[in-house]
Parts: C-alpha cells; structure tokens; sequence
C-alpha cells in the first residue's frame, strides 16, 4: 500500500453467506462450495485490523456486507469513537449491505457514507464517484439496499 499512495483499500467486508470452495480461485466453473464458512468473529478481527491500517495511511475503503447489517453498524461506530476525526478522514463504500433507513442513519452519523462530496480531496483519487442525496432522509419508511457495482447511481429502494 505504501507504493501505491493512491490505491484504496479493498474488497472487505463481512459476508454471512460465503462458503469455501473446493477448487481454488480463480477456477473455471463451476464453483464447488463446501459447507465450511470463515467464523464471522474471525471476519470481524480481520476487518477491524484492515480498517485500522485504512485510517493509519488515510485511505478509503470498499467494504461489504453481506447478512451482517447489524455487526457493521457496530463496527463503524466502534472505529468512529475509537479513531474520531481520523475515522472522519476516510471515506467507506458500503455496499452489498441492506440496511433499514435507522440503520443508515446510525451510519451516517459515525461519518462512514459515500457520497461525491464526501470523497472530494481525498487521498483516492482513483474512485468511482458515487454521489447521491442523504438517503435516510429521502427515505423514511423504506429499506435500503446499496448497490455492489459501480452503478452507485441506481440505489434500490
């Protein structure tokens, strides 16, 4: 990561749903799972140190979400009151996470949304711009699933 002083830090996440194949990546399909999942304790400690590392060299980070709504608002709140501003200095793309509109503001409030104004002078510059209102606001009473492709533009709500 240091000699590439533009690069974000990514694809990282939780993932609830993901299962280890039998034939290494990449294979040609098709893919053959095993009932064998990676302990969402174990992805925790993982993604805690990776973002630790994402705020210690000021990078934004990709970060999914998969079935683990719950556990990432708690981890983006914990890295906000653990890191305060320097959490504010990176920008998190959050995707493949469905969250109820409260959810999406609890994250909102820890400083960890995407947005075009939010990247703006960032260290990244080599980001997809997602750019799109507050959606918590827009959206009282629906959820609000965030898209996993650079198609940010198309929220599904």
């Amino acid at each position: 990561m240091l000699q590439f002083p533009n690069a974000l830090l990514g694809e990282v996440g939780l993932d609830r749903a993901f299962r280890h194949s039998l034939t290494p990546y990449p294979s040609p399909p098709p893919r053959v799972l095993t009932p064998f999942v990676t302990p969402l304790k174990h992805q925790l400690k993982i993604l805690e140190a990776q973002l630790a590392l994402a705020v210690e060299l000021r990078r934004n980070v990709s970060v999914h979400s998969v079935q683990a709504q719950q556990l990432t608002v708690e981890l983006l709140e914990r890295m906000a009151k653990q890191y305060g501003q320097k959490w504010l200095d990176i920008s998190i793309c959050l995707h493949s996470c469905a969250l109820s509109p409260e959810s999406w503001v609890e994250v909102e409030v820890c400083g960890s949304y995407w947005n075009g104004n939010h990247t703006e002078g960032k260290r990244s510059e080599n980001i997809p711009m997602f750019s799109y209102p507050s959606v918590s606001s827009s959206t009282p009473d629906l959820p609000i699933t965030l898209p996993s492709s650079n198609d940010a533009h198309q929220l599904v709500y």
